[in-house]
């Protein structure tokens, strides 16, 4: 999965389900995706942006590991903060989550993991995590046949994925290559994981 900025709680759940995670940093990155964003409840109660600031780069090829913050990213970021009430008077110090997720004085790549990682540590998941780049595998344009690739590179026999991912996939090209293709069940609670751990 890609490293996605406090994801709904599928995601953790999918980790709890899985005995490694591989975390998909070396594909490209979607500016119209979740990895530097995410909605939270606002002040009207309505879901609204919460975004990470990032630099301009070429739409097509930029990958995830590649993508930066803004030099300015502290005063931009905290100021989008206003918009929600789970924010206001909080104490960093006192809460690891919130700490964490201030933190910018790291890359980008690595700001993401160290976030999902302390949620991780909060819900007591223990499964391991693996970053994608550091698989070595023959990449192909067949992103299917990249999971496979990486499956099988780990030893697995088996892929877990989102609900969200049943169209995405064909079961009959992972049976071809004796891996089990499932899904998880849904999780109907779609918000961040921060309206619950702020």
């Amino acid at each position: 999965m890609q490293p996605y900025f406090f994801p709904y709680y599928g995601y953790f759940n999918l980790i709890d389900q899985a005995d490694k995670f591989i975390i998909l940093d070396d594909v490209q990155f979607n500016r119209r995706g979740w990895v530097h964003r995410n909605k939270l409840y606002n002040y009207n109660n309505e879901l609204s942006w919460l975004t990470l600031p990032l630099t301009k780069k070429p739409r097509n090829t930029t990958l995830i590991k590649d993508i930066e913050f803004v030099p300015n990213i502290y005063d931009e970021f905290s100021k989008q903060l206003l918009k929600f009430p789970k924010f206001q008077k909080m104490d960093c110090s006192k809460n690891s989550i919130l700490n964490c997720m201030l933190n910018f004085e790291k890359i980008a790549i690595d700001y993401l993991i160290d976030n999902i990682v302390n949620v991780l540590e909060k819900l007591k998941i223990k499964s391991s995590l693996i970053i994608s780049s550091e698989i070595n595998i023959n990449k192909q344009d067949d992103y299917q046949i990249n999971i496979i690739n990486i499956v099988k590179k780990l030893g697995g026999n088996h892929y877990i994925n989102l609900p969200g991912g049943v169209h995405l996939y064909d079961k009959k090209k992972f049976d071809d290559h004796k891996i089990k293709l499932s899904f998880i069940n849904e999780d109907n609670r779609k918000y961040s994981i921060l309206e619950s751990l702020i």
